[in-house]
């Protein structure tokens, strides 16, 4: 598991990510969320600048987790 915080991290500050420059790292983290198992969705808080929020449920009629959004 570390190893794998590392490699997310090492290609997130890979990426440029100034303001309105940030859709590469959503891409990024949009990505990874749904390969771990998330439903996600975006949330465009302006123009080309985008929140990412992951969710989960557990098992029938359990409840739904917003895990974390990324606003970067």
């Amino acid at each position: 598991m570390e190893q794998e915080i590392l490699e997310m991290l090492s290609q997130l500050v890979k990426i440029p990510s100034m303001d309105g420059q940030e859709a590469g790292v959503t891409e990024l983290v949009e990505k990874y969320l749904k390969e771990i198992g998330m439903e996600v969705s975006r949330q465009e808080v302006l123009p080309n600048r985008e929140n990412v929020i992951g969710k989960i449920s557990f098992g029938n009629g359990g409840k739904t987790v917003e895990i974390g959004r990324a606003h970067v």
